[in-house]
């Protein structure tokens, strides 16, 4: 089977950057790199029917000002709709295609992020340092500081048994306060060269707060995992 990535163009101007993303992502995987031009017609449905091959690892598009402009626009249809892993590319991301750092953002326990399992076998898979941050609001937090030790050891050695157990390339990073923030912080200090995140089934095909809002903040790449995705997608080890 012939694993691929789709790189969807438009002509603009992050369509450089769409390819470069495209092909780091297939040196990983590794897979091949098809460019899918958008020109004309019903781009939603376009894309969405060439996703539906079963040999597409990951869709890649670009975001221009905002999420919501140009083929960035079409992201939360196409989560929804392909039923694939979507990368957006952030106008000012770079044309790197070597990646060292994937960085998986997590919402929750161990058990809800279970849709994330195949975007973090596949960088375990990868040649690539995987780093997981788990960010608590200030509310969730327990009261009493003993209370907030236990449930965050517990929660360390739950994801590690579930996601993490015999890979040596990952670690997991938890942090207190605004998820976004905490997101984000973790990336810049790790040099992320991807940032992995859900797409909860209860988004619909509204692009998230928290995704909009670190879209506009960060000048890498976004994967988007839909929840219902399931974690049977062509991986193969290099």
């Amino acid at each position: 089977m012939n694993t691929l990535i789709l790189a969807a163009v438009d002509g603009s101007a992050v369509a450089e950057p769409v390819v470069a993303t495209a092909h780091a992502i297939a040196a990983l995987v590794p897979a091949s790199v098809q460019t899918l031009h958008i020109s004309e017609g019903d781009t939603l449905t376009q894309i969405t029917t060439r996703c539906s091959d079963p040999d597409v690892f990951a869709l890649v598009i670009g975001a221009r000002a905002k999420p919501t402009m140009g083929v960035g626009h079409l992201v939360g249809p196409l989560v929804k709709g392909a039923r694939k892993m979507v990368v957006v590319v952030p106008p000012a991301a770079g044309l790197s295609r070597e990646w060292r750092t994937v960085l998986i953002a997590m919402k929750g326990t161990p058990h809800t992020a279970r849709h994330l399992e195949a975007a973090i076998d596949w960088a375990a898979n990868a040649n690539v340092q995987l780093v997981v941050v788990h960010v608590d609001d200030v509310e969730s937090i327990p009261s009493f500081s003993d209370q907030a030790a236990h449930a965050t050891n517990a929660y360390v050695k739950e994801f590690q048994a579930r996601f993490l157990q015999g890979v040596s390339n990952a670690r997991l990073e938890l942090r207190i306060g605004r998820p976004v923030d905490g997101i984000l912080d973790v990336a810049k200090a790790v040099a992320a060269d991807i940032v992995v995140i859900g797409w909860p089934d209860t988004a619909g095909t509204e692009f998230p707060a928290i995704a909009t809002e670190i879209l506009d903040r960060v000048d890498v790449p976004v994967l988007f995992v839909p929840e219902e995705l399931a974690a049977s997608l062509p991986l193969s080890s290099p």
